[in-house]
């Protein structure tokens, strides 16, 4: 009887969320998204005329080291959850889900199921996405594929809530700090010494060719191709051929699952206060995260408030004290830790760099690794950093109670963020002119130039940009600011949308800064064999010009807003 009224919980709770979804769709908001999302889906994995593939005979040559190297990404996984797990050592629920079960007459064992039931139709929906996907290969069963793939999430699911039990079971025991961590560090270390044993150094990649059977070598022989076989037999029924190889993966799913189960529900975890607060703490993230993103869900994370280092004038231009709580804001939410893999990234680029014997083929990457990355800044810049007028939507009673103009919080929300984006920028240009080796016709005085260049027209670029996500969250209020529970195809769909008006509105504003800087720039290059002095002064000048133009036209942008803004009724706009 239990067991079917947490069935029906789970089915009423999925069923009540799906006819919810649909019928907001009678709203613009979410109609629109949700057409581009799955107009989208439809071209890439459903259009027709497209056709099945077709395995390429490279790809066929390569299978039994895919299917190896699928293995190993299952195993990586299962450790990482084990290590991870004291970070969320308990069973992660709603807070709803909390209070209604803890207090209900249901045994902890069927609280854990419970939980597993909850999961399945975001499982059931990876598992339909997989099975169309195998549909476009005529090499793969959609059926195979589907189940595959449903029962592997379900293995490292129910892995994980095994690891958060047993961490939480040596909480109540009285373990605490780096000994929790003990259990999965002693789980790793015995997966490097299966593996310690085949390892050899790796061809390089001149011997192409040799890298399978390194890497069967590696995964394949003695104990740790034993303890790579069940997480192989995994990892291929998604690409099976036929029901007995299937057959193999699927017993060994259900036999992981069942052994995972039976760990989960009879370690008899006490997880109800915890679960409480963990859901607590991740309501609040989510909160943040809707309303600012990921810089936002970084402030919520902050248990004691620091004093700023940055400091705010007694006297000045009102609109700077907007920007000076801009960059608290953005910086607040950035810890120093994240500097340590950037750092690490950077180390290992430039070994590469400067190890090469073939300096020319490396200028190219390095000139093409970094544009793109600059490229990329300019576009997803204003949405990784979203802590401006966007999550602030909900408190504009608040703001227009404030004695400064909309011009004037506009143009700290939208500066505010703009120079730490714009510093990001120059930094990007800065390493790349480090790392180029060509020394001929880009000698250090065309370095410093074009260093130079990129800070007088980067930063203004990054605010144009920020200045036309502002606006639209002016002028569209109710379309910026993302509902509960929007997810899926609706926000791939919204942002789609969003960032196709966003290109395009860029495209056209930075048109004619754009143009001056180029003529300048290019003349300057043209009369470089003439005079460098003159040449490098042409092509800075060419920079000032177009940061110059481009920043008149976000000082237009800002008082057209800022009108908008004065004008914003928050009744009105069904936020």
């Amino acid at each position: 009887m239990t067991q079917s009224a947490l069935l029906y919980l789970v089915a009423r709770t999925t069923f009540n969320s799906v006819k919810h979804r649909l019928a907001r769709l009678k709203q613009p908001r979410y109609l629109l998204p949700t057409l581009a999302g799955l107009a989208y889906f439809w071209f890439v994995f459903g259009m027709p005329g497209l056709g099945r593939g077709t395995r390429a005979p490279e790809v066929a040559d390569f299978a039994p080291t895919i299917r190896a190297l699928a293995g190993a990404g299952l195993l990586f996984f299962t450790v990482t959850g084990w290590i991870l797990a004291p970070n969320h050592a308990t069973l992660m629920m709603s807070e709803a889900e909390v209070m209604q079960l803890c207090t209900s007459p249901l045994t902890r064992a069927q609280i854990i199921r419970y939980r597993w039931l909850r999961a399945q139709p975001a499982t059931l929906f990876m598992a339909l996405v997989a099975g169309v996907l195998a549909l476009k290969r005529e090499e793969l069963n959609a059926i195979f594929a589907a189940l595959g793939t449903w029962l592997i999430v379900n293995v490292m699911f129910l892995n994980g809530i095994a690891a958060a039990l047993f961490a939480g079971k040596l909480k109540s025991l009285g373990v605490r700090g780096l000994s929790l961590r003990i259990p999965g560090i002693m789980l790793a270390l015995a997966v490097a010494a299966a593996f310690a044993p085949n390892f050899t150094p790796p061809p390089s990649l001149r011997q192409f060719r040799e890298i399978p059977d390194w890497l069967s070598h590696l995964f394949n022989d003695g104990l740790a191709g034993a303890l790579l076989w069940p997480l192989r037999q995994l990892a291929q029924m998604p690409a099976a051929t036929d029901w007995p190889e299937f057959a193999v993966g699927a017993g060994v799913a259900l036999a992981m699952m069942l052994g995972f189960d039976q760990l989960a529900t009879r370690l008899n975890t006490p997880f109800e206060e915890s679960a409480l607060d963990l859901a607590q703490n991740v309501g609040r993230r989510l909160e943040a995260f809707r309303r600012g993103g990921m810089s936002s869900m970084k402030l919520a994370q902050i248990q004691t408030v620091k004093p700023s280092r940055l400091r705010l004038a007694e006297q000045g231009p009102v609109w700077r004290a907007m920007l000076w709580k801009a960059l608290v804001g953005q910086t607040r939410g950035v810890s120093a830790r994240l500097l340590f893999p950037l750092l690490g990234l950077a180390i290992l680029f430039g070994v590469i760099v400067f190890s090469s014997d073939r300096p020319e083929v490396v200028d190219v990457m390095v000139i093409s690794t970094f544009s793109v990355l600059t490229i990329m800044l300019v576009i997803a810049g204003p949405q990784m950093l979203r802590n401006d007028l966007r999550s602030e939507l909900h408190r504009l009673d608040y703001l227009k109670s404030l004695p400064l103009r909309g011009r004037d919080i506009l143009r700290g929300e939208v500066y505010g963020s703009a120079l730490l984006v714009g510093a990001a920028l120059v930094g990007i240009v800065t390493a790349a002119m480090l790392l180029i080796r060509t020394t001929e016709g880009l000698h250090a005085a065309w370095r410093i130039t074009i260093i130079a260049t990129s800070a007088s027209f980067l930063p203004p670029v990054a605010a144009m940009s920020f200045a036309i996500e502002n606006g639209a969250a002016v002028l569209m209020p109710s379309w910026v600011a993302q509902a509960p529970g929007s997810g899926g195809v609706e926000l791939m769909g919204r942002n789609m949308l969003m960032a196709f008006l966003r290109l395009i509105l860029l495209s056209l504003l930075l048109a004619i800064p754009g143009s001056a800087a180029a003529v300048l720039v290019a003349v300057g290059v043209l009369v470089a064999p003439s005079g460098l002095a003159a040449a490098m002064a042409l092509v800075f000048a060419g920079g000032v010009a177009g940061g110059l133009l481009t920043l008149l036209e976000v000082e237009v942008l800002l008082r057209f807003f800022g009108r908008r803004f004065e004008t914003l009724d928050p009744s009105l706009e069904n936020m």
